[in-house]
């Protein structure tokens, strides 16, 4: 199955805990690889609209979702999930 794998973006901005979500990018990825999957990491940030296009262009069978802050604020954790639900 194409497993996408939804993370915040990360610029030379963001903090070192930001930047470990490239860590678990590469645990996850790992992981769904052994299991037999294709895991297709992609980033999120505020442009929602990008990540929709970008989702329906890898057409996923999943998503998993990493995705802890957005614009390093953690208060918009949820609009991914939101998206993702209406999509």
């Amino acid at each position: 199955m194409r497993v996408a794998i939804a993370h915040n973006a990360v610029t030379e901005a963001s903090t070192p805990d930001e930047r470990d979500v490239l860590t678990q990018v590469q645990d996850v990825s790992e992981a769904l690889t052994d299991l037999g999957h294709e895991a297709i990491p992609i980033a999120c940030d505020l442009d929602l609209a990008t990540f929709k296009r970008g989702i329906e262009q890898i057409k996923p069978g999943c998503v998993f979702n990493l995705v802890e802050s957005l614009d390093g604020r953690g208060q918009l954790i949820s609009l991914l999930p939101f998206l993702l639900d209406a999509m």
